[in-house]
């Protein structure tokens, strides 16, 4: 059997490297086309196991990393967590609808651990700099557009039905800044740094996106706390992931006490008034089902099903929205108490696995969770597609680290 450690073949090299060429290029393709992450974690794992299959060293490392990874407490939760939502499947009014929703979550779900164990540690200079380039031209591409009326997407022929076309795309971009900017500062690129952190700026005070804005101030106190103090950081970030599943099915009846003159601020940019009526509607029908829930991906479908006629006649119509704007909520909804306690248990492995990182790698992991966090307390839908690829995405490039190449010389040694 050839060493584990042999260099790997030229084909090897060449299909890892446009697997991670294809990674870099995901910022691009979502301000293009905003459903198009799952296409591109897809077509990066395929090619992360063509790299892997052409050589024996690299099937073995396969068998092995996979050997390894499965046995994982954070792997075993999240397996347990998968399991109990395709059962939950047997007591969905929409068995077809959940299935199909099942699959979108998963399929990028498994695309992303591939590229995550196979690709190579170090990402090349190379890559570095395109996935700067390809982060920065997005940014400027979605600004561009706004400020154009969505003249570029209108003259390619895509989707142009207001600025909020673009919120899958500003949510992506805030994902994949942490751990790209992670990457160039360490391997002394600052500059694509600074560049990209501007550019995002820009982006997020130009669109329309409150879910980001809410992502990247989470992300951002979690980070400033982690530099101040690791262990407060861990905790702080451990609590809120745990308080957010507690309080979602109390959260629009809560919202409703606020001050009339703070809902009417936050309406300006957030759409307070329409997220606090979906929380009041979708908590009445946790409390119709508070054990097992409605059944996996029943959420777009919800108006429709027999639970409906439960709630509140005042209530029933916001149901028909597709999902209650609360990932977090929306877990209450389909999977009950028994997935939340699942869910609570993938969060608690999650945040034991990030427990032995230290300084800003430590600081950008818990910035990643806390925005995502954000985005999923006031955002989409949880199980998009989209949204897993571009959180898989994120894990892939923190998982890399730059190539000691990029590194500068310091020193006359």
């Amino acid at each position: 059997m050839p060493a584990l450690s042999a260099a790997p073949s030229i084909h090897a090299r060449r299909l890892e490297l446009a697997s991670l060429v294809t990674l870099a290029l995901m910022p691009l393709a979502m301000a293009l086309a905003n459903r198009s992450a799952p296409l591109v974690i897809g077509v990066a794992a395929v090619l992360a196991i063509l790299a892997a299959l052409v050589e024996p060293q690299g099937r073995m490392r396969l068998f092995l990393a996979s050997r390894a990874m499965a046995r994982t407490p954070l792997f075993l939760a999240v397996v347990a967590f998968a399991a109990y939502a395709g059962v939950s499947m047997a007591w969905s009014a929409f068995p077809g609808a959940s299935l199909f929703t099942y699959g979108e979550a998963l399929l990028p779900a498994l695309f992303a651990a591939v590229a995550a164990i196979l690709l190579p540690r170090r990402v090349p200079g190379a890559v570095a700099a395109l996935a700067a380039a390809a982060f920065v031209a997005a940014c400027l591409l979605v600004v561009g557009d706004l400020a154009t009326g969505l003249a570029v997407r209108q003259e390619l022929g895509l989707r142009a039905t207001g600025g909020f076309v673009f919120n899958r795309s500003i949510i992506t971009l805030l994902m994949l800044a942490w751990p790209l900017c992670l990457i160039w500062w360490e391997g002394g690129r600052r500059p694509f740094a600074g560049a990209a952190v501007a550019a995002l700026l820009l982006v997020l005070a130009v669109g329309e996106s409150g879910a980001a804005l809410m992502g990247v101030l989470c992300g951002l106190g979690a980070f400033l706390v982690a530099l101040l103090s690791r262990r407060a950081a861990i905790a702080l970030v451990t609590a809120g992931l745990l308080a957010c599943l507690v309080v979602a099915p109390f959260k629009g009846s809560l919202t409703q006490q606020l001050p009339a003159s703070f809902i009417a601020a936050v309406q300006q940019r957030g759409h307070a008034v329409e997220r606090i009526a979906l929380w009041r509607s979708f908590e009445e029908v946790v409390w119709r089902r508070p054990l097992l829930g409605t059944g996996f991906g029943v959420s777009p479908r919800l108006a429709d099903d027999a639970v409906a006629q439960e709630v509140p006649e005042d209530l029933r119509e916001m149901l028909a929205i597709g999902h209650p704007h609360d990932a977090f909520l929306q877990i209450w909804v389909e999977l009950g108490a028994v997935g939340v306690a699942l869910a609570a248990l993938v969060l608690a492995m999650m945040m034991r696995a990030l427990a032995h990182l230290r300084g800003l790698r430590l600081a950008a992991s818990l910035a990643l969770v806390a925005s995502a966090a954000g985005v999923m307390f006031v955002g989409h839908g949880a199980w998009q597609g989209w949204w897993i690829a571009a959180l898989g995405a994120a894990v892939v490039w923190f998982r890399r680290r730059p190539d000691k190449a990029m590194r500068p010389i310091r020193g006359g040694s």
